[in-house]
């Protein structure tokens, strides 16, 4: 590639791409938070995703949950597991983080549609975007994994993201950044759930 080029590719980029552009989140291949004794991967045959739980304090920035459990759901299909989504049963809205880390096992008993054995939960702790000139969008995302034969808690992790853009495109691009910090903080919530082996040929 002649200098030309390069220069081209170059200034190509800095158009497309918000300024000061940036996404983190936790790494992959970390151990969970939590894992219960004797708890196998390996026994999970289906899991159904329960309707996200909004556990912020301020609420005043918009929220797609149903955007987010999608992404769980494909999440945990690309890692091979049977998923499914299910009804919340007639678990309280307003839960906490704390309510599920000490879930009792009557609350358990109300985790998910009927015959669901393998229930997630996932918990929204924060998703702040905040302007000044630019954007910065951070987002906490707990989530717990329980069998409801068992009734225990059997695995749980967070995951935290944020994206920020600088400049004058930050502050248009906003939505984009809060939408990137909540997409990074699941998946780093989820990175601890190891691939399912590939079936054998």
């Amino acid at each position: 590639m002649d200098a030309m080029c390069r220069r081209f590719v170059a200034l190509f980029v800095v158009l497309l791409v918000p300024a000061g552009y940036v996404a983190a989140a936790q790494s992959k291949g970390k151990a969970p938070i939590f894992i219960a004794p004797g708890f196998d991967y390996s026994a999970l045959e289906q899991v159904t995703i329960l309707p996200l739980i909004d556990a912020r304090i301020d609420k005043k920035t918009k929220l797609n949950s149903e955007k987010l459990c999608d992404e769980a759901f494909k999440n945990l299909k690309k890692k091979r597991y049977e998923v499914q989504k299910g009804p919340g049963g007639d678990t309280p809205a307003d839960l906490r983080e704390d309510d599920l880390k000490d879930a009792t096992p009557e609350l358990i008993d109300r985790l998910g549609p009927e015959g669901a054995r393998w229930v997630l939960v996932v918990v929204l702790g924060d998703l702040e975007s905040r302007i000044t000139f630019g954007n910065v969008a951070n987002a906490a995302v707990t989530s717990f994994l329980f069998d409801t034969q068992e009734r225990r808690l059997v695995w749980m992790d967070k995951g935290v993201g944020q994206s920020g853009s600088g400049g004058l495109a930050g502050m248009m691009f906003k939505g984009m950044d809060k939408g990137i910090a909540l997409s990074s903080a699941l998946k780093a919530s989820l990175a601890s759930i190891p691939n399912r082996p590939k079936p054998k040929k």
